[in-house]
């Protein structure tokens, strides 16, 4: 992990004393989006900015920023009617929430030209954490039966990616680009699950409870998808 965070420090401090310096290049700044199906634009790579910064005609950065969030609530109603009288409605509800932040940063490297297209590789660390939150509520109309369900996970991902690609200016606002690439990544993924169950039967109350925690640790390596881009300059 910390070879990662070194290597973030020194790709900032890099970057922003090449900003102090007057760059070469007319639009030194770019914003991309991926082009998915039918050619509709979408996230670069599913990052919420994918922001592009060229040292010089050869050379730059791409740093990907990820942000998510969500709170989602559910709420519904069972009815079991076995037999006439009685009729049993259960009640359940739910909440889930969350959250997601994802920072990578690439240096790109020109490698040669050819007919106004640019082949170029590149390579850089990126990092992701997860936090999920779920909640499920269950009860009976009379409430002599009750049952609670709580899911958390923690999700952390550290890794160095590489890439081989082309692109092609159309202009000095608009470029067109697709790559391929591959990636190694460390994973921790901790899972906690919690049930609790009440019941009434006879005045009297029945608690019973179960838990499950886990720990899951890996290293993998695979290939990255093809990705084409659309660069916007300015």
């Amino acid at each position: 992990m910390k070879p990662l965070i070194y290597f973030f420090i020194f790709t900032i401090i890099i970057a922003t004393n090449y900003a102090q310096d007057s760059c070469k290049v007319e639009n030194p700044h770019g914003l991309q989006f991926q082009i998915g199906e039918n050619f509709q634009l979408t996230n670069f790579d599913g990052y919420t900015v994918s922001y592009r910064y060229f040292l010089d005609k050869n050379s730059g950065f791409r740093f990907g920023f990820l942000f998510n969030i969500s709170n989602s609530d559910r709420n519904g109603s069972q009815i079991q009617n076995y037999q006439l009288p009685p009729v049993y409605k259960n009640s359940i509800n739910g909440d889930r929430t969350l959250f997601g932040l994802g920072f990578s940063a690439q240096y790109h490297r020109l490698l040669f030209n050819k007919k106004n297209v640019n082949f170029l590789v590149g390579f850089g660390p990126f990092v992701y954490f997860e936090n999920l939150d779920n909640v499920n509520k269950s009860a009976n109309s009379t409430y002599t039966f009750r049952e609670t369900e709580i899911t958390k996970q923690d999700i952390q991902i550290y890794g160095v990616d590489g890439l081989v690609g082309a692109e092609y200016k159309f202009s000095e606002d608009f470029s067109l680009s697709v790559e391929v690439g591959l990636l190694m990544q460390y994973f921790i993924r901790d899972h906690n699950y919690t049930k609790k169950t009440t019941s009434v039967l006879d005045y009297s109350t029945n608690s019973s409870s179960e838990s499950n925690k886990s720990k899951e640790k890996g290293f993998e390596i695979k290939g990255a998808p093809v990705r084409m881009g659309l660069t916007l300059f300015f």
